[in-house]
């Protein structure tokens, strides 16, 4: 006698719960068919208008992640952009310096050429491991520690290093210092050095 209206009662409850689940489900699943449907390189921000509370609430948190993933793609571009700004004018300078040594008409002439040859390839080697350093996005890459920095020496060297891509446009580049230092980092600094130069050198006219 009890069971018997529970059991007439048992269809019309499933039918309850399957259209309750089913129209509480129903944001989840069009949410869920809107990102299927999005190109892999869409990072814009899901809608969240006629979300329930609690599903609004998890899609403004892949929203976030989605802002995050973007900036970090935007960083991957920079970088990429900057890599080959920054690897352009020390593979030049090489190219040049072997050019040189290549036309030398004495062993000296030679030797000089060869010995800044081989520390311009230090230099790039160094430029390349911090290149990669930044694209794995090592976390001890910003503690390297600062030391003094000749400034003078500093600029002479990036003088030289210059010099065989301004005489391609007859350019002379000369440094003109005073005995000087700072704290910071050595490839840092040279590297803005460096660009100053080669913005200097490549819009100047021949």
């Amino acid at each position: 006698r009890v069971l018997q209206p529970l059991c007439l009662l048992l269809p019309f409850i499933a039918i309850a719960v399957w259209i309750v689940v089913g129209s509480g489900l129903a944001p989840l699943e069009k949410t869920a068919r809107s990102v299927a449907r999005r190109s892999p390189t869409s990072l814009e921000p899901i809608s969240t208008k006629g979300l329930p509370l609690e599903l609004a609430g998890l899609v403004s948190a892949i929203n976030q992640l989605l802002d995050r993933l973007r900036e970090s793609l935007s960083a991957q571009q920079r970088f990429a952009s900057d890599a080959a700004h920054e690897l352009r004018t020390p593979l030049t300078a090489l190219k040049l310096q072997v050019q040189l040594a290549q036309r030398a008409k004495t062993d000296e002439a030679r030797e000089k050429s060869l010995m800044r040859l081989n520390e311009g390839i230090n230099r790039a080697t160094r430029l390349v491991q911090q290149l990669l350093t930044l694209a794995r996005l090592d976390p001890d890459s910003t503690k390297h520690p600062a030391s003094t920095i000749k400034l003078d020496s500093l600029a002479h060297s990036v003088c030289e290093d210059m010099t065989p891509i301004a005489s391609q446009k007859s350019i002379t580049v000369t440094a003109v210092t005073k005995p000087a230092s700072t704290e910071g980092l050595e490839d840092a600094v040279r590297l803005m050095m460096t660009n100053l130069t080669d913005n200097a050198v490549r819009y100047t006219p021949e």
